[in-house]
C-alpha cells in the first residue's frame, strides 16, 4: 500500500462549563509523539449488488466503469475497501454471485434459473474478479467477507468452510493477497434466523470457521462482528472464551442523538462522549487486557451519520452529517481505534453517501473527509484545548522527493452556535516558515461553503485565525527543508544525517535540500549552505509581505516582521484602500499611483513573488506594469505586466519573456518562484511554464508601474509576498488555496 510516512497531532480537549460564552479559544502544543494513527482508518464499504429497482437506474460495474468511483476513492485517499457489502455478505458467495441480491442459491425452498441466464441478467454486478482488479489498481487494502450464515442456517457448516478456503486460494492464484476476512455481519440482528445468525451460536462457528481457515492459511485476521455493543456479555463471552480463534472485533456505528435514525442538532453540539462510546472503547480495551487478549483489535467497519441528512431535513442535514463524520473519525484517532470503513462509498439513493452523480458532485461529507487525507499512517501529538467544543486533530507530515518541506496540517473542528470565534494555536518552539488554511461552514439548503480565511503567525509562533462558529477548519503549516529527520526543529541530528550523505547522490534524499525546490540529486556546499542559514533555530524565508491593512497614511507596513516598510506615492490609504482578497486592499488609479521599497543591489539567486490582482478593466496598455524589481530599468531584472491584447495576458518580461494567463475582471493570483537561471510562473495556483532567465538583480520592489517608470497599471493589488527563497509548486498551491476568494 502506497502511504506517505506522517506524523499526527491529537489535541484533546480541557474542561468545559456548558454556561459559559465562547469567545476567543487557545490551543497549545504540550508533548512528543505517543502513539501512531493506524493506516486502515480510512476504508470504505462497496455494495457488489443493487436492490431490484435501484432509483437511479444504474448498477455498480456502471459506477465503477464510468470511472466515478475510482475517482471518488483516490480524491479520498481511501486506504481500504470492504467487499461485498454488508448484511449482503449473508447471502453472497463468491464463485456465484448471481443469485439476485438478498437471497442464497443454498436455500432449498427457491428455485433458481441457470447460471448463464442469472449471470445475463445481473451482469452489472461487481464480481470478484472486478473487485480484484479495482483493488490493484488503486492499490488499496482489501477486507473479504465471509457467507457464515448459509453454513449454519442450511447445515453445510464445512461447505462454507471450504467454499472460504477456495475464495482464497482463487485470491492467491490471481496474486491477490488477502489479509482480513470478516465472519458474517450484524450477528444476532433482529433475534437472529431466519436472516442473522443467532447470537449464541455465533462462539462456536468463529472457532469453526478459524480453525478451518487458518490452518491452510495461518496469516489470515478474522473480524467478528455482533450487532450488540462492545460492552454486551455476547461481546465478552467472545473475547474471554474464543479470543484466541479471532484477530479483530467489529462495532458497527451510526450516530443518533436518540433512538435508531433520529438526530438534533442541539443534542450533539452538546455531547462530548459521541453518544457514550468514548467510555464503551476504553472499557472494551480495558477487558481485552484484562483477559489477556490484547492482540484482539477494534474496527468500525461500518460508520456514518445516522440521521436522515439531505437539504432541509429536520433529522440532519448533509452539513450535519461532514460535522459529525469529523467528530467520529477524530474520536477513533483519540482512541486507538484499528480499523474502520465508512458505509456507504454508494448507495442508491441515500443521504448517507458521499458524493452524488448525474452530475457528479462532492456532498459535505466528501469534502469533510477529504481534509483528512493527510492524516494516515502517523504519530501523534498532545497539546491541549481550553475550549471542550473546539476538536483539534493535526498531522507533521514528512516530506516527500517533490515537497521536501515537512508540513504541520492542523483539523479543527469548532462545535458552537456563534457567528465567528477567534483561535490561537502556540506552537512553542516549532518554528513554520509560513501558514495558510481552508475552512467550511454550513452554506444553502444544507450544503456547505468554504470560508474566505488569513490565519497569521507571528515570531512566537503562534497561528490565529478566524472561523465559524459551526465549521472545519484545515490550518497547514510549513516547516524548513533543513529539518532533515521532520522532528520539528533544526538541530544537530540534521546536520549529522546531512554530514552521513557528504560529497554523494544520497540514499537519504531529504538530505538534497539545495537548490530549491528539490535538490539537485548530490549533496554539496549549496546543500550545507542551505542548512547553515537555518541552523540554530528557524530561518524565516519571508522578505517581505504587505497586506495594506493600513487605515491612513502612507506606508505598507511589513507583517514579516522585518520592517521592510513600503512608501505609497501618488496615493494614500484614506483614499486608496478598498476591499482586497482578505480584508482591504490597495486601489492603483492608472495614473501616478505605485508603492516602492528601495534596496542596495544585491543579486538573488533564488526568490518568490506572489501577489493577488483583479483589474479594473480588460485590455489594458503593452507593458502596463503590475511589480518591477528596477529603479532604471536595469539588465538581469525583471517586471510582471500585461502584453497589451484585449482582454491581454499577464506577462513575465526581463531577460525572456512568459506568458502567464488570461486577464480577467476577477481575482488573480499570480507567483513567480525563481532559482538556478529559471522563473516558475504560476497562474491561480497551478504552474504554468519555466522561463530560462538571468534575472537575479533586484534593487528595489515596486507596484503599479513598470520598469521605466510608466505605463501604470489600474486595478486592485493585495498581499505582496517576496521571499528570498524558491517556493515549491506545493507551498505556491497552499498560499494560493489560504486566500481563494469566497465564491
Amino acid at each position: 500500500m502506497k502511504n506517505t510516512l506522517t506524523k499526527a497531532i491529537l489535541i484533546t480537549a480541557a474542561s468545559f462549563c456548558a454556561a459559559a460564552v465562547f469567545a476567543d479559544v487557545n490551543i497549545d502544543y504540550l508533548s512528543a509523539p505517543d502513539k501512531t494513527v493506524s493506516e486502515l482508518l480510512f476504508g470504505y464499504n462497496t455494495l457488489y449488488c443493487v436492490p431490484d429497482q435501484p432509483e437511479d437506474g444504474f448498477m455498480p460495474d456502471e459506477r465503477w466503469q464510468a470511472e466515478y468511483l475510482p475517482q471518488t476513492m483516490q480524491e479520498l485517499g481511501v486506504t481500504s475497501l470492504r467487499y461485498p457489502g454488508g448484511h449482503i455478505v449473508s447471502f453472497w458467495h463468491w464463485d456465484d454471485p448471481f443469485a439476485g441480491g438478498w437471497v442464497d442459491l443454498w436455500d432449498p425452498s427457491k428455485t433458481f434459473d441457470s447460471r448463464a441466464v442469472r449471470e445475463q441478467q445481473y451482469s452489472g454486478f461487481m464480481d470478484l474478479d472486478e473487485y480484484i482488479q479495482q483493488c490493484k489498481t488503486l492499490d488499496i487494502e482489501p477486507i473479504l467477507g465471509v457467507n457464515v450464515l448459509a453454513g449454519y442456517k442450511f447445515g453445510r457448516v464445512q461447505d462454507s468452510i471450504d467454499e472460504a478456503v477456495a475464495m482464497l486460494d482463487y485470491c492467491e492464484q490471481n496474486d491477490f493477497d488477502v489479509t482480513y476476512l470478516y465472519l458474517d455481519n450484524e450477528v444476532g440482528h433482529q433475534g437472529g434466523l431466519p436472516n442473522h445468525i443467532d447470537a449464541g451460536a455465533y462462539p462456536e462457528l468463529v472457532k469453526q470457521f478459524s480453525i478451518g481457515i487458518k490452518n491452510e492459511y495461518p496469516n489470515i485476521k478474522l473480524i467478528c462482528n455482533y450487532i450488540h455493543g462492545l460492552t454486551h456479555w455476547t461481546v465478552k463471552d467472545l473475547v474471554r472464551d474464543y479470543g484466541q480463534y479471532f484477530d479483530v472485533i467489529d462495532k458497527h456505528l451510526y450516530y443518533n442523538t436518540g433512538v435508531w435514525g433520529e438526530y438534533s442538532r442541539n443534542d450533539w453540539l452538546n455531547d462530548f462522549t459521541v453518544d457514550g462510546y468514548k467510555s464503551e472503547i476504553d472499557s472494551f480495551h480495558q477487558f481485552c487486557k484484562d483477559t489477556g487478549n490484547e492482540h484482539i483489535q477494534l474496527g468500525f467497519m461500518e460508520w456514518n451519520f445516522g440521521g436522515s441528512a439531505g437539504t432541509s431535513s429536520e433529522n440532519g442535514n448533509f452539513f450535519d452529517q461532514a460535522m459529525v463524520m469529523s467528530e467520529i473519525m477524530m474520536m477513533f484517532i483519540e482512541k486507538n481505534v484499528d480499523m474502520a470503513c465508512v458505509w456507504p462509498i454508494y448507495w442508491p439513493g441515500t443521504g448517507r453517501n458521499l458524493v452524488e452523480f448525474e452530475p457528479y458532485k462532492h456532498r459535505p461529507s466528501f469534502t469533510a473527509m477529504q481534509m483528512f487525507k493527510e492524516i494516515q499512517g502517523q504519530e501523534v501529538l498532545s497539546f491541549s484545548s481550553d475550549a471542550q467544543n473546539a476538536i483539534v486533530l493535526g498531522a507533521h507530515a514528512k516530506r516527500s522527493e517533490t515537497a521536501k518541506n515537512p508540513k504541520i496540517v492542523i483539523l479543527v473542528l469548532s462545535k458552537d452556535t456563534s457567528e465567528s470565534r477567534d483561535f490561537t494555536i502556540n506552537l512553542g518552539d516549532i518554528s513554520p516558515e509560513f501558514v495558510s488554511g481552508t475552512s467550511i461552514a454550513e452554506g444553502d439548503n444544507g450544503w456547505h461553503r468554504s470560508v474566505r480565511m488569513s490565519p497569521s503567525l507571528n515570531q512566537d509562533n503562534q497561528i490565529s485565525f478566524n472561523v465559524p462558529g459551526l465549521s472545519l477548519t484545515k490550518i497547514t503549516a510549513v516547516m524548513s527543508k533543513s529539518d532533515i529527520n521532520a522532528d520539528l526543529e533544526v538541530d544537530i541530528e540534521d546536520f549529522m544525517l546531512l554530514g552521513d550523505e557528504w560529497l554523494s547522490s544520497p540514499d537519504n534524499v531529504f538530505a538534497d535540500i539545495a537548490p530549491a525546490p528539490s535538490g539537485d540529486g548530490f549533496v554539496d556546499m549549496i546543500d550545507l549552505s542551505a542548512f547553515s542559514g537555518q541552523w540554530p533555530g528557524f530561518y524565516n524565508n519571508l522578505f517581505c509581505w504587505w497586506e495594506f491593512e493600513q487605515a491612513a497614511g502612507q506606508e505598507a507596513g511589513d507583517s514579516s516582521g522585518n520592517s521592510r516598510i513600503g512608501t505609497l506615492s501618488g496615493t494614500n490609504f484614506q483614499d486608496s484602500s478598498v476591499r482586497g482578497i482578505s480584508g482591504d486592499g490597495l486601489y492603483f488609479d492608472g495614473v501616478d499611483d505605485k508603492v516602492t521599497l528601495d534596496l542596495a543591489g544585491s543579486e538573488w539567486p533564488e526568490y518568490t513573488v506572489s501577489f493577488w490582482v483583479k483589474t479594473s478593466h480588460l485590455g489594458q496598455a503593452n507593458y502596463s506594469g503590475l511589480f518591477n524589481t528596477s529603479s532604471n530599468n536595469n539588465a538581469n531584472t525583471f517586471q510582471i505586466d500585461v502584453d497589451g491584447g484585449n482582454p491581454g495576458s499577464y506577462r513575465y518580461h526581463g531577460s525572456a519573456d512568459g506568458i502567464i494567463g488570461t486577464v480577467k475582471d476577477d481575482w488573480t493570483y499570480i507567483a513567480v518562484s525563481f532559482s538556478s537561471g529559471s522563473a516558475d510562473l504560476y497562474y491561480n495556483g497551478s504552474f504554468v511554464r519555466s522561463v530560462s532567465a538571468g534575472d537575479t538583480q533586484i534593487d528595489r520592489l515596486q507596484l503599479g508601474v513598470n520598469r521605466s517608470g510608466h505605463l501604470p497599471f489600474e486595478g486592485i493589488i493585495d498581499e505582496l509576498r517576496v521571499y528570498d527563497d524558491a517556493l515549491s509548486s506545493g507551498e505556491i498551491q497552499d498560499l494560493y488555496l489560504s486566500l481563494l476568494p469566497q465564491r
